[in-house]
């Protein structure tokens, strides 16, 4: 269960937010935009099924927009067309980016590398840094196996790099 402040963090939305929101057709499609965008900012990612939230950020969310969700919420999910632009206007608006996207995965590879050359730290705790620093600069989250099996891998390579500068 999200809190009041993270709520307020990630899914209050500002008079810019408002007037994107706005500018969509029908309660449904404005109630699912804001979903996605207060998703996308929480978790860094869009979900499959963009109106899988809990009911408290179903209702905070419809609050601000004055809106009934029981009513309008199902009818977001008649056409995929429509949430798959949503997500990407939201994706250009907001300048987030895809992780594969020139150079954040570079960026991402060295910074993790150079991370790991000079701290010892698990695995677990990697992966926090990784999705925090991803978060930080706005570039969508990859599947968990994908960002599991990097984090190995550059690991992985420290370790040889290190194993060789000793022998």
């Amino acid at each position: 269960m999200l809190g009041l402040p993270q709520l307020a963090r990630h899914f209050h939305f500002d008079d810019h937010d408002l007037a994107l929101i706005s500018r969509r057709r029908g309660e449904h499609n404005r109630l699912g935009f804001a979903l996605q965008l207060g998703t996308v900012r929480f978790l860094g990612t869009f979900l499959p099924n963009p109106i899988d939230v809990p009911p408290g950020v179903l209702s905070y969310v419809a609050q601000q927009l004055h809106i009934t969700p029981a009513a309008c919420l199902p009818r977001y999910m008649e056409r995929k067309q429509t949430h798959h632009a949503h997500s990407a206007e939201i994706q250009q608006v907001y300048q987030y980016w895809e992780f594969h996207e020139l150079p954040w995965r570079f960026r991402f590879s060295r910074w993790l590398y150079t991370r790991t050359w000079f701290s010892n730290e698990r695995p677990s705790h990697l992966f926090e840094l990784t999705t925090d620093w991803l978060l930080e600069r706005k570039v969508l989250l990859p599947g968990l196996s994908t960002l599991t099996r990097l984090i190995a891998q550059i690991r992985d390579r420290v370790t040889l790099r290190a194993w060789q500068r000793l022998a």
